[in-house]
């Protein structure tokens, strides 16, 4: 399993600052233990390194998710001890992003503008994550035990 991660700048998405992350400690499909494996290791990696590659600690956190994707994250910003504005990218029958929720479940009313940013934005963190798990299943796919056969 496999996660993207995209960052936001001034309204445009910076993409030095987007990440891929292979997910290690979750063996199951589970996506709010993914998503607080990420987002665990994203902090950390900011709080430890600065200057590292992650960049500064978020102003907010978008998940691709409501509620339930939500709590996950906040345990792990509650558990660093930090002080992040959380917000859920909830669906349609569609798929498609139809309102961000807060962690009270109150639908944050978007203008047409803000909406298309952040299906934008959404359709970004996909392709990342997508394309990553082509990468690890096409290697995974062609490996063979001839492989460390030397010479």
């Amino acid at each position: 399993m496999v996660a993207g991660m995209c960052v936001l700048q001034d309204g445009a998405i910076n993409h030095k600052l987007s990440r891929r992350f292979k997910i290690k400690t979750v063996l199951t499909q589970d996506d709010p233990r993914c998503i607080e494996e990420v987002i665990e290791r994203r902090l950390k990696h900011s709080i430890e390194n600065t200057n590292g590659g992650f960049g500064k600690l978020p102003d907010a956190i978008f998940v691709d998710g409501g509620i339930t994707q939500i709590r996950a994250a906040r345990t792990v910003i509650d558990k660093l001890g930090l002080d992040i504005k959380l917000y859920g990218m909830v669906k349609n029958d569609k798929h498609r992003t139809r309102a961000l929720i807060d962690e009270n479940r109150n639908e944050q009313g978007l203008s047409e503008n803000l909406m298309n940013l952040i299906t934008n934005f959404q359709d970004e963190v996909h392709k990342t994550a997508i394309e990553y798990h082509r990468k690890v299943r096409a290697k995974r796919i062609t490996k063979s035990s001839l492989d460390a056969v030397s010479g």
